[in-house]
This record gives structure tokens, sequence and C-alpha cells, in this order.
């Protein structure tokens, strides 16, 4: 091997070692949060209900989350940003902002711990890249391979997250229009390398202390001719769920408007409505994780109506959560709306459950996220290998239906602005 081989080769082991050191921080980071989450939520929820507990207590405590929630966002502004804004700014810049992380992560704890319809990942990954950005400043005379550690610090929490290593590494790269430009073969070691630090120091952490957080995994599916039959069905009332959310998220967030210049208002009334819907439904709080293993062995006994209605007005809840300032993210809740409406399906078709809810959760989510292959890898680890072919294909049907112009998001020329400066 000649001098600069070996040379190119020390300092791949070099960056695959900070990458394996970055992901484990970024697990263990991780765990911290969703375990800060997992106690003020069972502190809100289970001892305060043992001593305050009255017909009205979600109500009662929804409305206390909202005005506290206001009170955050009206004086350190509106925390946490979009996930796919974050992403979106990481990209094109190769930087997120850090003067502001403390502020940024507890704006994500609030609404998960007072029953938001949200899910963590937008929050973190906010937190996450803004971390790993000061920590590449700090490297300044690495900066030519170290401008990416805030999209490896990023795919390294998704993954965490969702426990997907898949999911964590495509995430970044996969756009609405399908396209993905994935890096390099040296690169992509360094992205997986950082996943997996990140995921073994979780699952040690989850061993030895307890579970944070994760997404459930279902029983094995029978795949035969009336699933088959039953799968198109199945795909269009998930996408007539997905028109749902993007119709009513338009309307919603119109409504909110005039009173953007008044967040206390405005996360007090998102607050009222998350409490009052939770007391006739209340598997539309909360992200929906930990609801998923109770629907799981629930569903049979709750009614086709029950489980039509929790999945659809789920949707509808996240989008009041967003707007009126209950930040975060929306993959959970939406994982959990297509598990509600793929088993009340069942109910009505006599399919197999689990294959309806694979099938439905896919379709649902990639027509709301309009990234397909995400969809697939996030989804991949929840559901049984038999389900995995049809899984897919519904993501991909699910993707492809389009929204009307007015629906689009926008393009955000800030960011443009940013990366050309």
């Amino acid at each position: 091997m000649s001098g600069s081989s070996l040379k190119k080769a020390k300092t791949a082991i070099i960056f695959i070692i900070i990458a394996l050191i970055l992901g484990a921080t970024v697990g263990g980071f991780v765990w911290i949060v969703l375990k800060i989450m997992s106690l003020g939520i069972n502190l809100v929820w289970v001892t305060g209900q043992e001593y305050f507990y009255f017909k009205y207590y979600p109500l009662l405590v929804c409305f206390i989350g909202g005005i506290i929630i206001g009170i955050w966002q009206k004086i350190y502004g509106e925390y946490p940003e979009e996930l796919s804004e974050v992403m979106a700014k990481v990209k094109k810049t190769g930087a997120y902002p850090y003067h502001k992380l403390w502020i940024i992560a507890i704006a994500a704890l609030l609404p998960l711990i007072f029953g938001g319809s949200v899910g963590p990942e937008a929050g973190l990954s906010g937190v996450i890249a803004g971390l790993c950005t000061w920590v590449g400043d700090r490297f300044k005379y690495a900066a030519k391979e170290m401008r990416d550690i805030a999209q490896i610090g990023i795919s390294a929490a998704l993954g965490v997250i969702f426990a997907s290593p898949l999911f964590g590494f495509i995430a970044p790269f996969e756009q609405e229009n399908n396209d993905i430009v994935f890096p390099k073969k040296a690169k992509m070691i360094i992205y997986f390398a950082a996943i997996f630090g990140g995921l073994g120091v979780f699952k040690f952490l989850n061993h030895i202390f307890g579970t944070a957080m994760a997404l459930s995994h279902f029983d094995s599916a029978t795949v035969g001719f009336t699933e088959i039959m039953w799968f198109i069905p199945l795909v269009l009332v998930s996408i007539v769920a997905g028109y749902l959310y993007h119709f009513t998220g338009k309307g919603i967030k119109a409504a909110f408007t005039p009173l953007k210049k008044f967040p206390i208002i405005k996360a007090a009334i998102g607050g009222i409505i998350l409490g009052g819907v939770g007391i006739l439904l209340p598997y539309t709080m909360f992200a929906g994780e930990t609801q998923m293993e109770e629907i799981m062995h629930q569903w049979q006994t709750m009614g086709i109506i029950l489980l039509f209605l929790t999945g659809f007005v789920k949707l509808i809840i996240a989008n009041i959560c967003w707007h009126s300032g209950w930040r975060g993210g929306n993959i959970f809740p939406v994982i959990f709306s297509g598990v509600c409406i793929g088993y009340a399906m069942a109910t009505i078709t006599g399919a197999d459950p689990i294959f309806s809810v694979a099938v439905a959760t896919s379709a649902l989510t990639a027509m709301i996220m309009r990234k397909p292959l995400m969809t697939a890898m996030v989804l991949m680890l929840c559901f049984p290998i038999s389900t995995i072919i049809t899984l897919v294909l519904a993501a991909f049907i699910g993707s492809a239906f389009p929204l009307p112009k007015f629906l689009q998001p926008k393009e955000d020329t800030t960011i443009e602005n940013q990366a050309t400066a």
C-alpha cells in the first residue's frame, strides 16, 4: 500500500470513529429527552390524575398546557420547526443555528408532556442539527470533512427515534418528487456508523433504565386472495384520509392565522380543543406510539365507527395542534391514524387485520409525507415480512396521488437566500 493510500485509509478510519462517537452521543441525548418526556407524561397524566382526577381533567390540563406553551412562544418565538424545514436548512446551508438549543428542546417537550398529538422528531432533529453544527464549528481545520456533520446527526437521530437505520439514512435524501441523490460510498459508511452508534447506545440505555419510546411491532399476517382483493379499497380509503389531512390543515391554518400575534390565546384555544375532544376520543391525544400498543389489544371491542372516528379525527387534531402552536412532528400521529383506519377496514372486510393495518398505514403516511421510500423504511420494521411487498406498493401508490396546487408546500426563499449568501 502506497503512502497516500495508507493516509487515506487512516483518515477514513478516524472519521468512522468520529461518526460512531457522534452517533453514540446523539443516541444518548435522544434517550435522555424521550425519558424526560416519558417522566413528564407520567407525572401529569398518571400521578396527577390519581390526586386531582375529575371528568374534565384532560380539558383543564390541556388548557393550562396551552397557556404555558403560548407564554414560551411569546417570549422566545415559534419553535420547533418542522422536520422538513430543519432538513432543508441543513441541506442548503450545511448548518443549523445553535444559539437557541435549550429553547427548542423545551418547546419540543411541552406539547408532548401536555398530551399534544405531535411527535418528537421535529424538535429533536433541530436540537441535534444545532449541536452537530456547533461541533463542526469547533473543528474548523477539518471543515471539508465535517461539513455534513449536521446532516449525519439528523440521520442518526431519526434512525434512533424510529429504530430504523434505513429510515434514518434515507430521510435526509428523499425529496417529495421521489428523487434521491445518495452520497458517495465512503460517506454512506460514515452515515451508517453514526446511525448504528446511536442505536447501540439508545438500546443499551433502554435495556438498563427502561424504554423511553418505540413503535409497536405487529405479529404475523396472512396474505391471501381476500387480502389482495381488498388492497385497492384499503389504499383508496387511506388516500381519502390523506386528503382530509391536507384540506383541513389548510382551513385550520387560515382559522388560526388572525391569532398569530396572540400566541397565548392561540395555544390555549388549541389546548381546549385537544382536551375537549380527548374526553370523547382519548386516543386522539398524544403522539400515538404508546396508544398503538393498546389499540392492538382493544380494536376488536371498539367497533367500526369508533375506530374510523379516532383515525380521522386524530388527523384533524394533529393539524389543530401544529397551527395553534403545539408544534412537533406528524409522523407518529399519522401512523397511529393509519393503524385505526386499517383495523376499521379489517372489521368491515374480514381481511387479515395486520395486512389491513400495514396497507392503510403505509398508503396514508406516504400520501401525507409524499416520500414513499422513507415511509416504507420506517414501517418495514413494524410489520411482518409477508406484508412488505404490499406495504411498499401501497406507499408508492399513496404518494402518487397529486395534491391541488393550493395545497402544495411553497418553496422557502429565505433558506435559498441563506444558501447563496
